[in-house]
């Protein structure tokens, strides 16, 4: 595979373990622990909004320009309580209709502990996979981004809304009781709701329903290192494990979603 990676994803199939595919634009092929990858990077890159050459690039592939300009880059895509389409500020009013005014979930989930999130509902479980989730279950369904964003920033004064990707690469996750988790919190968040400005109507609440993940990995990796490409020097590992969207190697872990529009060669001998 060679070329553009304006899409580059670990595609995930729900089984136990879960299956992964490399999807390298329109191409997908299977990806296989313990089997080697070849993965070199030209020293370009280019914006995988407007497809111009540039040298660095902010929020996930995206040249400057587009970084200031797509509603998709704001930083209420990163801090959904800011979301401010009601003040009529939006960058893109369409998309962001489109985007943020949909059911979103507020879920626990145990990646490297237990954390809150958010996440679209037609999202679920891909975000949680993709987060190297063991364990998650949804809290309650929100109208809207906004509202689910205010509801996690709430949540969030009282647990993790991180996952310490550190751990995730390092070491196995323990089992933790979930049903217990969803009581508690869901209690919580009944008794102080009032204190956070929304309309009861735009939130309803679920029962408790797990979901559990189980990983495709050898062996995690000897260091919480995050590997870098390095122009023209080619790196080529055996993977030893694949969780969120890291691929596990002895000696660190390769994050794919930072080399969106990378110019790659990837190399699956075998394939």
């Amino acid at each position: 595979m060679d070329g553009y990676s304006k899409f580059l994803n670990l595609l995930p199939t729900l089984k136990t373990p879960i299956e992964y595919q490399l999807q390298f634009d329109k191409e997908c092929v299977p990806l296989e622990v313990g089997k080697k990858i070849n993965i070199a990077w030209e020293g370009k890159i280019a914006c995988v909004s407007c497809g111009r050459q540039i040298k660095k690039s902010f929020q996930n592939g995206h040249c400057y320009v587009c970084f200031t300009q797509k509603a998709s880059c704001d930083l209420c895509i990163l801090k959904p309580e800011l979301c401010h389409y009601h003040l009529g500020t939006c960058r893109e009013p369409d998309w962001g209709l489109s985007h943020c005014f949909q059911d979103h979930i507020v879920y626990l989930a145990n990646t490297t502990g237990l954390k809150v999130g958010i996440t679209r509902l037609t999202n679920m479980p891909r975000r949680w996979i993709d987060q190297g989730a063991i364990q998650a279950c949804p809290l309650l369904v929100c109208s809207n981004r906004r509202v689910s964003g205010l509801i996690e920033v709430h949540l969030a004064k009282n647990m993790s809304d991180k996952t310490k990707w550190q751990q995730l690469i390092k070491s196995s996750t323990e089992s933790i009781d979930m049903a217990l988790y969803h009581e508690q919190w869901t209690g919580y968040l009944k008794q102080t709701i009032d204190s956070i400005s929304i309309d009861p109507s735009d939130i309803h609440w679920v029962d408790f329903k797990e979901h559990r993940f189980t990983y495709p990995i050898d062996a995690y990796s000897n260091k919480a290192k995050s590997l870098k490409l390095i122009p023209n020097e080619p790196l080529s590992e055996v993977i030893r494990g694949i969780k969120g969207q890291y691929l596990i190697f002895d000696y660190g872990a390769l994050n794919l979603r930072n080399l969106q529009g990378y110019f790659l060669n990837i190399d699956l001998p075998g394939h």
